[in-house]
Formats: structure tokens, sequence, C-alpha cells
């Protein structure tokens, strides 16, 4: 009996060192940040990953959308394969038995896949329309959790893809995971970690760990989560470019990464991570950057080896301050950005050599002159004191802003100069108006403002652009089923709007009165940015290829401007919005 006991204590599983010893597994989890490598994905952009039962993980890309398997040594395993034609644009990813894996798509499809791509099942999932953003296992192992963007919700699937809970009051949660009994929930909108327990509690965003920040414990725009151990959670810091290490009492204990300001550049720099999963056989992190096109992982350096000198880099202010839309005073001399990742606006002189910032307003939150992910900016024409108008996503709301300034000299910066005029909760104002109501609440994105007054804001969420005057009253909407799917840029052009939308590949230009919108072929994949210049030719951007297009203004097919991910005289990396000025 002794000698069959040793024998079946010998021939157990041999643990990674970081699970041996709990004491050991602390220190090696919050040891992480050394950058083992990268695996390439270019051209398909990564956007969901999982880890894998005996090592290594699985990642899901888009353009085009393919399953690949990385093993635990960081290589390819094999060829990348295609994923059905209902999931062409993946969201989450989870790992089953058999090889097998539970995939989500952005049109809301649920379903199981084989290692092959192979479509094995369909799953129900909600009944309602809905947007799902991430996958994890529920509380216990007992079925699956998913987020809702567009309902801003949390659904409690079965192993059958049934509801059977959900939980309302996030903005944008983009990520989740279980530890323990407790669910954890990442929320962009919030800019923080919701935890709850689905037995006795309803999740509190009031009660929630963090707040938008760049301090140890704060976050800009949290993305992927992931639990190690039931002990610890991986938090993928999106705009602070880092991934943050939280106990399960919620206080950070750990941050690793680099801000990359290069295209392509490893080392330990990330570059807005997303998705993050943690292999339990090796004790590495797999960080995905949709961005660079690839896979970063990271696990705890040699004590022997030299320290790179990105390791031992001290960060201040890891907040980026990026604009994500911005707008062109007509006639004027300034130029307003909208920056989503530090939740403010900025007014600029832009015709001097280096521009310069007057002043800047907002902050993270809900009062008046504050913003939860400001998208969409504008200046209003025909107004004696320049005034702006910012669509403000999380708070669904818009605010209009007026710029009372001045050239003299010397330039300088003029605290306070910008000052709220006026604000409107669109979800409240959609009530009201019957050719407005919806079953979700509006998802705000671009915004643009024609030279009548008319303020067209993009509302992603319901596929359609919600029409107002400069009194942010309702006057109308446009609609196009099939075409207008994901409206990424919007720009006056004479009496109608040129529409720019991601999803369908298209560029539309919409005219009040006409119920049908034109269509301009470009040839693009992903049109993010468009605008007419005076000579009458379209100039938009090509996200999915870093590039720069006219089309010239009787029609034809675009012309390359400016082409090639990088950082050079005539490159571009990851360009967005596209604004030309009245003299060309």
């Amino acid at each position: 009996m002794t000698v069959l006991l040793l024998l079946l204590l010998c021939s157990g599983p041999v643990l990674p060192s970081w699970a041996q010893n709990s004491t050991e597994a602390e220190d090696e989890v919050l040891s992480l940040g050394h950058s083992l490598g990268t695996v390439s994905f270019a051209p398909a952009v990564p956007v969901a990953i999982c880890s894998l039962e005996r090592g290594g993980f699985a990642v899901l890309t888009e353009r085009p959308a393919q399953l690949w398997i990385i093993d635990s040594s960081g290589e390819k395993d094999g060829a990348p394969v295609a994923l059905p034609a209902a999931i062409s644009r993946p969201r989450g990813i989870l790992p089953l038995s058999r090889g097998h894996f539970i995939v989500v798509d952005r049109s809301g499809v649920l379903g199981e896949i084989d290692r092959k791509g192979r479509w094995v099942r369909t799953l129900p999932g909600p009944a309602a329309a809905w947007q799902p953003a991430a996958l994890a296992i529920g509380p216990g192992g007992e079925g699956w959790l998913v987020t809702d963007l567009l309902r801003g919700q949390v659904h409690h699937l079965d192993v059958d893809g049934l509801v059977q809970k959900s939980w309302s009051g996030f903005i944008e949660p983009t990520g989740i995971c279980a530890i323990g009994e407790q669910i954890w929930v990442s929320d962009r909108g919030h800019h923080r970690l919701i935890r709850f327990d689905p037995r006795t509690e309803q999740p509190d965003p009031t009660t929630a760990i963090g707040d938008h920040g760049a301090a140890p414990g704060l976050l800009a725009a949290p993305m992927g989560l992931c639990s190690v151990a039931d002990r610890w959670l991986l938090v993928s810091d999106r705009d602070n470019h880092r991934v943050q290490v939280f106990g399960r009492h919620g206080i950070s204990m750990h941050s690793f990464g680099i801000h990359s300001m290069l295209p392509r550049v490893a080392l330990g720099r990330l570059h807005y991570p997303t998705g993050v999963a943690f292999d339990h056989t090796t004790g590495v992190c797999g960080v995905i950057e949709p961005s660079e096109r690839r896979l970063q992982r990271f696990g705890v350096r040699d004590p022997e080896s030299p320290v790179p000198a990105a390791e031992q880099w001290q960060r201040v202010d890891l907040v980026s301050h990026y604009g994500a839309y911005w707008a062109l005073q007509r006639g004027g001399r300034l130029l307003a950005v909208s920056e989503p990742d530090s939740e403010r606006i900025s007014v600029l002189v832009r015709d001097l050599e280096n521009p310069f910032e007057v002043d800047d307003i907002g902050g993270h939150g809900s009062l008046p002159t504050r913003f939860r992910t400001p998208t969409g900016i504008d200046f209003l024409p025909g107004t004696s004191v320049p005034r702006i108008v910012v669509a403000d996503r999380g708070n669904r709301r818009l605010q209009m802003f007026e710029v009372p300034w001045k050239m003299t000299e010397p330039l300088r910066r003029e605290p306070a100069l910008i000052r709220l005029v006026r604000s409107v909760d669109l979800e409240q104002l959609a009530r009201q108006y019957p050719s407005w109501h919806a079953s979700v609440p509006p998802r705000l994105t671009a915004l643009a403002c024609n030279e009548s007054g008319t303020i067209a804001v993009c509302d992603e969420a319901n596929a359609r652009i919600l029409l107002l005057d400069a009194r942010f009253r309702a006057i109308g909407v446009f609609e196009a089923p099939g075409l207008l799917r994901q409206a990424t840029a919007i720009s006056a052009d004479g009496d109608g709007f040129l529409v720019a939308d991601a999803g369908s590949g298209q560029l539309l230009r919409f005219v009040p009165g006409q119920l049908v919108p034109e269509l301009i072929e470009t040839g693009s994949t992903m049109p993010v940015g468009v605008d007419r210049h005076p000579d009458g030719s379209i100039w938009f951007t090509n996200g999915a290829n870093h590039s720069l297009l006219r089309i010239p203004p009787g029609g034809g097919e675009a012309e390359v401007i400016l082409a090639g991910a990088g950082t050079g005289e005539r490159q571009l990396f990851r360009p967005r919005a596209v604004k030309i000025d009245e003299d060309g």
C-alpha cells in the first residue's frame, strides 16, 4: 500500500513553478513585465484572446476573420483557419473540451466551432438585439458570462446559450471574468472595475474600483480582464498603455508596459492593448494590441539576464492625449480636438508653425462640462462667438460650448476661456420625439454641423443619424437599413452630409428630404474619415491600410495620396479624421 501511494504521488502532474507555492505564485505574478517576444498577425487585426488548457493561446482576428493557435513557446501552431461566415467580426472566445471553442460575433451570433474553424452549433443568446464584447466562464465554472455593449448589460448564459440572468447599470462593459463567486466587469465608460456577488448584489458603479487617471489603481479605458488562480486580476488598461495586476481585494499591486511611441516597436512597450489572457501552464501573460496587429507575451525576467532599459523607466501622466475627432473653425483660426482617452476637448490656434493650445475643458464625470468619452466635435456656423458642439458618448448627451477668443500679442494660454452654453440628454429627447423612438439608448460617435445650423450626430447603436437644430431640438433622422451600419465619420457637404461607414465600407451622402442616400464607391474596406475639398473632390482615410485617398470631382477611381504604416514624411499610422479648410 505504501509503495502504491508513492507511485501515485510521483506520477501526479508537475505544476509550473509559479503555481507550486502560493507565496512563490504571488511573487511571480507580481513580477510579470519582461517581454518574451511578439506574434504578428498582419494584416489581420487581433480582437479576442483566451488561454488553452494545455498551454498557449487562441486568438481571433478580423479582416480576415481567422482562428490562430499560439503554442506555449510563442510559435504559431500551424496556419490560421478561416472562421464561419456568420463570424465575420468576432469579439470573444472561450475554450471547451475536445479542442472546441465558444465564439461570439459583434452582430450577436453566438456558437461553437472546432479547432479547424468548422461550425458545430448555434446558441440562442439574448432574445433582443445585442452587441457582445467579451466572454468568460461563469462563477464556479457554471455557464458563461457575456457583456452587451448595445444595452450596457451583462448576461449569464447556461451551457445551451440560454440567458439565466441579466444585470444592467453599465455604460461600456468591455471585459469580464469571475473570481470565486464574484463577477468582475471592466467598464470603459466609468473607467472602473465593477465587482458584485450575483447571488445577493446588483452592480453599483459608485462603489466600483478605480476612476479615470494614470496613478496606480486608476484606469483609462479598461478593456480585457482575466483572473489568475482566483486571487489576482489582470486588467488591460488601454489608454494608459499598460496592464495592471489587482488583488481580489481591489488594490492595484503591480503594472507593466511602456507606451510605444513608434509603430511596431515591442520590447515591453504597449500601444492601446485590449485583450489579455494568462497561460497557467507557463505563467506567461498574452496581450493583444489591435493597432500593432500583434500578440505580445510577458513573463518573469531571468535574474541572470540584463534588465532592458524600458523596464526601468519611470512614467508620469500615463494617460495619453490623442485626438480621435477634430474640427476646423470655418473662416477662422481655431482648431478643436476631442480626446476620448483624456476625457477632454482642447482648442488651439491652428495657423501657426506650431499650433498653440489656448484652453481645454473636461475631465471624467457626468456633471456639466465633464465627459464620459467625448467623440464627435464640430464648430457651429453662423455665430458671432465661436461655438463648439461635442458628442458625449458615455453620458448620451450633446454639449455646446462657446470660445470668446480674440488674438492678442503675446499669445498666451487663457484658462476658463471655454464656457458651457447648453446640453441635452439624447436618451430623454428620443422618448419625446416619435421618429427617434428606439429599443436601445443612443451610442454617439461622429458629429457635424452644416451651414444651415443643422447638427447631425451618428447613433451607432441604432444605425442611424440624428438631426437637431442649433437649440438642440429634434428635427429629423437619417436611416438607411443595410447601408448605414457603423458610421465612423461625418462632415457637412452643402445642404447634406458625407458619411464614412466602416461597417459597409461605403461613403454615403445624405440630403434632408431624400429617402435614399447617394452611394459613393471607394474600393476601401474601412473608410474612417471623410471631407469634401473646395474643388469638389472627396478625401477620405482608410483605416485598414493606413492611407489617405482622393476621389476626383467627377467620380472615378480613388487616388492614393499618402500610404504606409509608419511615421515617415509620407506615411500614416491609424489615420482617423480628415478635415479640409475653405481654402483647400
